[in-house]
């Protein structure tokens, strides 16, 4: 996922600039997004690209926040997983599949493969 930011405001009597965020992919124009206000004292000012990395990291959170919100798209929508021990592709194909990303960074459980006898 690429985080995407637009400087709305820059307010130099509060140290702050107005920010919107969004995820690139998005199906939603950065300037339907909400901004919020962030204080320039908690971002790296020791050049622009450590600036704009400190800005997207700042923003993930929120990022995260709108991903939850936004609609899915019908054709995005994710089938429920076949649940079968032999591994079937074809009954796969034309469907939608998908993992949360909590799963994918951090698994709970490492799946063994059965073993017939």
């Amino acid at each position: 996922m690429n985080i995407i930011f637009k400087i709305i405001e820059y307010l130099p009597e509060t140290n702050q600039i107005i920010v919107k965020f969004s995820r690139q992919n998005s199906e939603k124009s950065i300037d339907s997004r909400n901004a919020c206000a962030m204080g320039m004292e908690s971002l790296d000012l020791t050049d622009n690209v450590s600036l704009v990395e400190s800005i997207c990291a700042m923003g993930l959170v929120q990022v995260r926040k709108q991903d939850k919100k936004d609609g899915i798209l019908t054709t995005n929508k994710m089938n429920d997983i076949i649940d079968e021990d032999d591994v079937d592709i074809s009954k796969l194909v034309g469907n939608v599949y998908g993992s949360d990303e909590k799963f994918l960074a951090h698994p709970n459980s490492v799946r063994l493969k059965k073993i017939k006898v």
